[in-house]
């Protein structure tokens, strides 16, 4: 039996959430080189102040974002550099994923098509 601690696990399940969703995760990207106010986010993204609004309270409850005000706005940046250390990890990992994804269709039309794929990914025969 795998002995877990249910608060830790409820921290990394509240942090995953937040790069749930696409409109979450097109945020983060706008703001990890620069703090930007709602509406700088708003006009970037072409969405609607309420929907980006929403978001962005997510992100802040997941503690992926923190906002500071700067006169009458907020600006609303990255809570830690370690965010966006796991944004370009994720921009690597997807790069690999999309790679692999790209030979699973191949399958579909039998195997000596998908074991074609991999041989001249891998430059050797490959037994599936």
């Amino acid at each position: 039996m795998c002995k877990v601690n249910q608060a830790h696990l409820d921290i990394k399940a509240k942090l995953i959430r937040g790069f749930s969703d696409k409109t979450r995760l097109q945020i983060l990207e706008c703001i990890k080189d620069k703090e930007k106010t709602v509406s700088q986010i708003v006009e970037e993204l072409q969405g609607n102040q309420s929907n980006i609004s929403q978001h962005l309270a997510c992100l802040k409850g997941c503690g992926l974002i923190v906002g500071r005000p700067e006169g009458k706005y907020m600006l609303y940046g990255l809570s830690s550099g370690k965010i966006k250390e796991l944004l370009m990890m994720f921009d690597s990992v997807c790069a690999l994923v999309s790679e692999d994804l790209s030979l699973r269709p191949l399958r579909i039309w039998g195997s000596s098509f998908y074991r074609e794929g991999l041989e001249q990914r891998f430059g050797r025969e490959c037994s599936i």
